[in-house]
């Protein structure tokens, strides 16, 4: 089940990297949206939700460290702890506008964030 996790969750960083690059519009996010979206129906399948946290610099699922996965994905970690996102839950009831949402709310510097990133 981690390594369906770990996919979900770099599906899911990839799909935030790609946004940041181009915009929500543009057809390689809308692809890396539906990618990320499958990873985490793929998930679904055996749980109800998926908690990640970010414990200092690493990655955390149930109680396990990624460590691997948080190494390859530092600078991604840093950008979520500047926005106080300390941990991150999908649940089984998620829908890709709700993820694609997500997204664009992570996409938003520190500063344009209205609201604490809770609050989204």
């Amino acid at each position: 089940m981690t390594e369906r996790v770990e996919a979900a969750f770099r599906a899911f960083l990839s799909s935030l990297q790609i946004a940041r690059l181009y915009d929500t519009a543009h057809a390689k996010f809308l692809k890396s949206l539906d990618a990320a979206f499958a990873a985490f129906l793929e998930c679904f399948a055996t749980e109800g939700e998926v908690v990640i946290g970010i414990v200092e610099d690493e990655i955390a699922y149930k109680n396990e460290v990624l460590f691997e996965l948080s190494r390859s994905v530092k600078p991604m970690i840093a950008a979520l702890k500047e926005r106080g996102v300390e941990r991150l839950v999908f649940s089984r009831r998620m829908h890709k506008d709700e993820l694609k949402k997500l997204i664009e709310v992570l996409m938003l510097s520190k500063e344009k964030m209205q609201h604490p990133a809770q609050e989204y």
